[in-house]
């Protein structure tokens, strides 16, 4: 029976009542279908600001693995490990989900990597001009008003050069753009080629932009998802992007490094701050399945590291996270754990 307190909260109405079908099927002994609506729950919940619906959400996620046997214990663990993690002390569930962690062998968490299980389909466009508006219009969705007034380009290569990242050789591709002193301005020249998928990206001079992900789709048109991770926005600071691309059969991973620096008051006196070294970053890795069309999971880590070394770009490239056949495998960073995503 719902109580007052389970009463859906402002705001999270989408997050409440997919987590109340998935427990309904979980307590229906009905498992597959519960453990499809509890991530996405997981997902929808991390997504806002109510940490008691995050901490109901994965505390019913472990349930779920447990309830699908000992291969997903670790699974299990992890989801009582971020229940215990949100909910607050006064909620009746965290003694529970304490319990229950404890039972698994597991602690409070060192690392808060977020995750993401939504699946979102991609999109078929006809061709780079309408990529170009696609990726705006998901901008200006996303209230990123910098980009309001970037205009699409007259023609299908116009649109093809400005949407696609410097990519150099190694596969890395670059925001900003390296200038024409930058050694690796002609190591690294924009183009999308190949079989995809290209990371694309809606960008003005200030320094703003959209990042998205295009592929073919066969003769002249592309499939595009418009929005990958957060976007590029002017900051006090400079902020510089690395994104990276594997491809193994018909998994696509994208690896996103953010680093900036931090402003801080001016130590030599006077108004305002002052710009230090980098030291600050975020990583995100998504997954897609490109047959499909769909991406599959996104992880995203942020590292605030004071001391002058190691640097962010340096902490964030020892978290290892792949696809093992159905599995998603993350080692380092106190983050060890296997999820099966079957």
């Amino acid at each position: 029976m719902q109580t007052e307190s389970d009463a859906a909260p402002a705001g999270s109405v989408d997050a409440f009542d997919v987590l109340a079908r998935g427990e309904d099927r979980l307590d229906a002994g009905d498992v597959g279908p519960a453990l499809y609506a509890l991530r996405r729950a997981a997902s929808i919940a991390d997504a806002g600001w109510d940490h008691a619906l995050r901490g109901r959400a994965w505390l019913a996620l472990g349930r779920a693995y447990d309830a699908k046997g000992p291969a997903y214990a670790g699974a299990a663990r992890y989801a009582y490990q971020r229940a215990v993690d949100q909910l607050p002390e006064s909620d009746a569930r965290a003694s529970d989900a304490d319990a229950r962690m404890r039972a698994h062998g597991g602690r409070k968490l060192a690392c808060l990597l977020e995750m993401d299980f939504a699946e979102r389909a991609a999109e078929s466009v006809p061709g780079w001009r309408a990529l170009h508006d696609r990726l705006r219009r998901a901008a200006l969705a996303a209230g990123e008003s910098a980009l309001r007034d970037v205009k699409t380009p007259e023609t299908e290569e116009g649109a093809r050069d400005t949407v696609c990242m410097p990519t150099c050789a190694s596969g890395v591709a670059l925001w900003p753009p390296p200038d024409a002193s930058d050694s690796r301005a002609t190591k690294c020249p924009a183009h999308c080629r190949g079989d995809g998928p290209w990371v694309v990206a809606l960008r003005e001079p200030g320094g703003s932009a959209h990042f998205g992900l295009a592929a073919p789709n066969g003769l002249e048109r592309l499939w595009v998802w418009s929005s990958i991770g957060e976007p590029a926005v002017l900051r006090r600071c400079s902020s510089e992007y690395e994104f990276t691309m594997d491809r193994v059969g018909s998994i696509a991973h994208l690896r996103r490094i953010e680093t900036t620096a931090i402003a801080r008051p001016n130590p030599w006196g006077g108004l305002g701050t002052a710009c230090f070294k980098a030291n600050f970053g975020w990583r995100s890795d998504v997954f897609f399945n490109v047959d499909r069309r769909t991406q599959i999971v996104a992880t995203t880590y942020t590292s605030d590291h004071e001391q002058d070394d190691p640097t962010p770009r340096a902490v964030l490239s020892r978290l290892g996270v792949r696809l093992v056949d159905a599995d998603l495998s993350i080692v380092g960073l106190g983050c060890d754990q296997v999820l099966p995503l079957r």
